[in-house]
Formats: structure tokens, sequence, C-alpha cells
């Protein structure tokens, strides 16, 4: 992977004073990026392979990771992690594979822990879903107007976010019930949907993404405009918090600082060429903004391989962090079980 990268003053600094790493997924790249500070401030980036990755979600010592055709899930050990080097890196945090589901090409989007089980926005059948051993997947909602689960990207569905440990909102870039339906309206087709009572709180949206609840208030990214907004979730009004210049997509939020994505528009897409050219970046970039006065603080900019940004997770208090990816032998080398952890001992 070939790329340059350029940070603004600050950025450094308001990373570290979250104390967690983000979470990247560059689908068209073929990465995951963690990205965090180490003790002096001064950034460091790790890159993970993978086939497309998607949505990335944590919880506790469980971390997600979708791609094209499967769905991994890790645990980290902090004993194991102390007691190696990864790369000549001293770390902290050390995630080992523990199960992957074949699921096959659902084109899976955002990530959420339902009752510690891992389920996903499955954009290709147009709904959201379980997995277990014995299937690719299993429906456990779909939107009202979608009629059947069947491959055909009805309404796009992407976005999802619980509250208080249940289903709440779920984002698509259009309500139509037939095969790729949203492509006909793509800059005023989008929806944010409320799950419990199946009802559409709010329609003509710029192509609607990330949908995040933080402190009790409801943010999402209307990416074919460039805009984080706020939803004002007793009255559903909407304010744009910032515009941007690109097509946002991914967000996370912490200490009132929300960290966009900004992907470069594909140059081929017959989709993307109806955007506007206000949101047709030159690069990828991850913009970090206060969400109370929408001022933007700093920058981190790609130029080269990286181009599409998919989600952007904070992994909260984890730092000085290794990802033994599933085709990494290296994680074959350790043991866990409840009671203890083990480093398989090398023979030379």
């Amino acid at each position: 992977m070939d790329y340059k990268l350029t940070i603004t003053e600050g950025f450094e600094s308001l990373l570290h004073s979250t104390g967690s790493t983000l979470a990247i997924s560059v689908y068209q790249a073929g990465k995951v990026l963690l990205i965090n500070t180490k003790e002096n401030g001064v950034m460091n980036i790790t890159p993970i392979n993978y086939e497309k990755p998607m949505g990335v979600i944590a919880e506790g010592n469980n971390l997600a990771i979708a791609t094209k055709k499967e769905l991994h899930l890790y645990a980290n050990s902090q004993k194991l992690a102390r007691r190696m080097k990864v790369n000549g890196k001293d770390l902290d945090n050390l995630y080992f594979p523990r199960v992957t589901y074949h699921t096959g090409d659902l084109d899976l989007h955002d990530l959420a822990y339902l009752n510690k089980q891992i389920i996903a926005v499955n954009t290709r059948f147009s709904c959201v879903c379980s997995f277990d051993e014995n299937f690719s997947f299993t429906p456990i909602w779909s939107p009202p107007f979608i009629t059947e689960n069947t491959p055909e990207d009805r309404c796009h569905l992407n976005g999802l976010e619980l509250e208080h440990g249940e289903l709440k909102y779920a984002t698509a870039l259009g309500t139509g019930n037939t095969k790729e339906s949203w492509r006909d309206n793509i800059k005023t087709g989008g929806m944010l949907m409320d799950i419990p009572s199946n009802k559409i709180l709010l329609d003509n949206l710029a192509m609607p993404h990330s949908p995040r609840l933080y402190n009790n208030r409801l943010f999402l990214l209307e990416s074919a405009k460039g805009e984080l907004v706020e939803i004002n979730r007793e009255t559903m009004e909407k304010r744009t918090v910032v515009k941007l210049n690109g097509l946002v997509r991914g967000l996370s939020i912490v200490n009132d600082l929300a960290f966009i994505g900004i992907s470069k528009v594909r140059e081929k897409s017959t989709t993307f060429s109806k955007l506007d050219d206000s949101v047709k970046a030159e690069f990828a970039s991850i913009h970090i903004v206060d969400i109370n006065h929408g001022a933007i603080l700093a920058r981190l900019s790609f130029k080269g391989d990286i181009q599409e940004i998919y989600d952007i997770r904070l992994l909260d208090g984890i730092k000085n962090v290794g990802v033994f990816g599933l085709y990494d032998d290296r994680y074959s080398s350790a043991v866990l079980s409840p009671q203890n952890e083990f480093w398989k001992r090398s023979n030379s």
C-alpha cells in the first residue's frame, strides 16, 4: 500500500487526549488502520489486511470486523500482549481471532453487539441480522416497506445504533422495495427510522450514514451534503453542526469531539457522478470537529492508495494495540482459557 499522510497541528494531541485508538476501515485498499499515540503523543499507525473491510465495532474486550465474505470476532488479552513484542513494538493490548463466520457476500455495513452477540446491517438483503453456526445469516429486523429478504439491495440499509442495549435507529438511502431502487434518488431519498416503532422519523435525507447517540444526543452524517447534523429527538428538527468539503462517512464521538471520515468519490461510479462537486474531495481524510461549536479542530489527510473510508470507531481506553489477523500464524502460539493464558515456547 502506497500512501502519504499529512496532519495539521493538534491532531495528535486531540487523539492522545481520548486515551483511545481509532479503527478505520478502508475497504477499497483492503485495510483496517489502527491509529493511536505513543506516551510522548506521537502518532502510530498499524495496518491490518482484510478483503473489503466495512463495519467495525468494539465492546469491552471484544472486537468485530466485517469483510467481503466473512465476519471476524476477536478477543483482547492484555496479559499476553505485555509478554511479547509485535513488529518490534511493546504492546498493552493484543486482539486474537476467536470466531469467524463465513457469511458469503452480504455487503455488511454497521455492526453492533446486541445482548453480547454480534449483529450487522445486511445491506444486500435489506435487513439487520444475527449469525450462528447453521446459516449465513438470520434476519432479526427489516424496514416495514421491505417485503422479502432477497439479494437485491433494495433500500441500501447501512447505519445502525442501539440504545440501552436494544435496537433503536437505522438509516437507509431509500425506501423502495425493488432492486437497487435507492439509486434513482441518491441525493434526497434517504431516511432515518425508529426501529421499535417501525416509523420513519426523517426523510428526504442526502445519503444518511452513521447514526450515533452521544450523551442522549443524536447525530448522523448526510454524505451527499458533506454535513454532520444533530437531530432533536423530540421535535425531529435537524441542525447542521458542520459542513465539510467531501463525502462524509464514518463517525465516532468522544469528549465532545467528532471524528469524521471523508472519502474520495469514485470517478467511474455512475451513482457518485450524480453528486455535487462540493463533496468530490481530492483525497481521503479524517476531521476532528467540536460538536458544540462546529469548529474544525484538526485534520489527517491521506494521498495515494487510501481513498474510501467506511467506518470509524474509537476503541475506548485501548492504546498500544495490535491485532493478529485470521491469516497471521502467530496467533496459533497463544492459548487462552478462563483461568489462564499461555504463549507456546519456541524450540530454538
